[in-house]
């Protein structure tokens, strides 16, 4: 705060702040890059992107952190642009998220309308991937969905330790689009409009 400035001159902004390797450990630890420490924080559902600085700068990456004073249940779409389903699929969060978000809003200020009365949840942080899950996360859209589905997640896998060694072997087994809901313990394979919208409409339980 400047001289001479109160609690009345506050500007309220985006809670977000970036950070980096410093010099010190990126001299001392090569071998250790940002992009692999975001990927290992996603495992434990933090959801910490690191991101390149505009041009003339794109080679420093920074790792953004978003302050929220409370924590979003996060879903991740395991996502593939080429592949028509998986782009409407990444349609129908977007508009679910943006629904939930107006519908927290209009609570806020006391304002309901009849058409986003068929939103139950509170907003949500959509975490967009185009890698394929770790093996942690794997095993736990298996428990999602169960043993019976687990071929339709990895192409020609019979098991689940059939279906990691697949997908270590050949990434391009992992079949996309695959919706899960981290929080709730809910997986949707696939591009189904009814099952996603339940999904993300849905109060938590």
């Amino acid at each position: 705060m400047k001289e001479g400035e109160t609690s009345a001159d506050y500007n309220a902004g985006l809670p977000v702040f970036t950070f980096r390797f410093s010099d010190e450990i990126e001299k001392d630890f090569p071998h250790i890059k940002q992009e692999p420490v975001s990927t290992l924080l996603r495992v434990k559902q933090y959801i910490i992107p690191n991101y390149p600085l505009p041009p003339n700068e794109e080679k420093t990456e920074v790792l953004r952190v978003v302050v929220r004073h409370k924590t979003l249940d996060v879903i991740t779409l395991f996502h593939k642009p080429s592949i028509a389903s998986s782009a409407r699929v990444l349609s129908l969060l977007k508009q679910g998220n943006a629904q939930a978000q107006e519908t927290a809003t209009e609570d806020q200020a006391s304002d309901h309308t009849p058409q986003n009365q068929s939103v139950k949840r509170e907003p949500f942080e959509l975490d967009v991937t185009e890698a394929v899950p770790t093996e942690d996360q794997l095993r736990s859209i298996f428990e999602y969905i169960g043993q019976g589905k687990i071929g339709q997640v990895v192409e020609g896998a019979t098991s689940v330790s059939d279906a990691v060694r697949k997908l270590a072997q050949d990434e391009n087994a992992f079949k996309r689009p695959v919706v899960v809901d981290w929080n709730q313990g809910k997986a949707v394979i696939g591009d189904s409009e009814s099952e996603i919208l339940k999904l993300v409409r849905e109060a938590p339980k």
